[in-house]
């Protein structure tokens, strides 16, 4: 298997609520959560599959906004900015 994620086709525009950052929702694929990336995601593959009529694509997890947002720990949970 190839690295990265599977994404449903389509995407929805947003703002983070930690950084204010523009982002992309996809719908990850089979749990359908949402999950925001910076831009576009990479496409590493067209897997030829649909689900409900929507093309399921690999991506790369590079620009996967998690990775990127200062205020990431804001939604892991945590109780302040080093993480305890």
């Amino acid at each position: 298997m190839k690295d990265g994620i599977l994404v449903l086709e389509g995407s929805k525009e947003g703002l983070c609520r930690g950084c204010g950052a523009k982002l992309r929702w996809y719908l990850t694929f089979p749990k359908k959560a949402r999950m925001p990336f910076d831009g576009e995601p990479r496409l590493i593959e067209d897997t030829g599959c649909k689900d409900g009529g929507v093309r399921l694509l690999r991506v790369a997890t590079d620009r996967v906004h998690w990775a990127t947002c200062p205020k990431a720990f804001k939604f892991r949970g945590r109780r302040n900015e080093i993480g305890e």
